[in-house]
């Protein structure tokens, strides 16, 4: 099986134009928002070298706030979920059901996330491309718990790898082009405005919007990758039923 990448963009492209006022209202509730939050309220520390003592007041971080980033994480996660209802589900759910769907499979969207970083951590340690490889096999895993109502991780899991099978080098070439580019667009945007804001604006004000400027890559990133995973899951449960 070969998998078309055109294809792919341009039914991410139809999935924006046609949910564009749902998508970023959805979007900017639980994905930017909580980003913004953590910006404002519980900034990461900067690693500006990767050794012992930036490893440890990263630790550190993650164990003074765990239960703060664990609420910002639940509600990213009811955003992507959300999004994913809109785009796969057979019923056309409204918003709101698209929320209540979501939120009653939250337990199993978080269960899926550690089950699928956990496989990620462990194929990272051994040499790196193996951890590559088990991302690219499981990019479909949320699309499919959704769009199928499974309850399971460990079967969301399997069913991504089932839809995949053959083709995670190509999935992880797609990956890799889709999160380069959006990086590197992000980037630059927040570059360029933040410049911008540092001459411009007063210096309370640049705060705010460098804040709000640190926000914007962990909502787009991950709001491209829910597009990502509702087309891929799309193209390859259609090409498995051959449909």
């Amino acid at each position: 099986m070969k998998l078309s990448y055109d294809a792919i963009w341009q039914d991410m492209v139809a999935m924006m134009k046609a949910h564009a006022e749902i998508i970023l209202v959805v979007a900017g509730v639980f994905l930017f928002l909580p980003m913004l939050a953590q910006s404002f309220y519980l900034p990461p520390p900067v690693m500006e070298r990767f050794d012992l003592p930036s490893m440890q007041a990263l630790v550190a971080y993650y164990q003074d706030n765990l239960i703060a980033l664990l609420g910002l994480r639940l509600l990213t996660l009811l955003g992507a979920g959300t999004l994913l209802a809109l785009f796969l589900s057979p019923d056309r759910p409204t918003v709101g059901g698209a929320i209540g769907f979501a939120g009653r499979m939250l337990p199993s969207l978080f269960f899926l996330t550690l089950v699928t970083q956990f496989l990620m951590m462990g194929g990272l340690a051994l040499f790196i491309v193996p951890g590559l490889y088990v991302a690219a096999r499981t990019s479909v895993s949320d699309a499919a718990m959704i769009a199928e109502g499974r309850t399971s991780p460990f079967g969301a899991v399997a069913r991504s790898f089932e839809l995949t099978r053959g083709i995670g080098w190509q999935i992880f070439g797609l990956v890799a082009i889709i999160w380069t580019v959006m990086w590197i667009a992000s980037s630059a945007t927040v570059a360029v405005i933040g410049i911008a804001s540092h001459l411009l604006l007063p210096e309370d004000a640049a705060n705010i919007a460098r804040a709000m400027l640190a926000a914007v890559s962990p909502t787009v990133i991950p709001l491209a990758f829910v597009l990502l995973s509702a087309a891929l899951y799309r193209q390859l449960s259609y090409a498995r039923s051959g449909i």
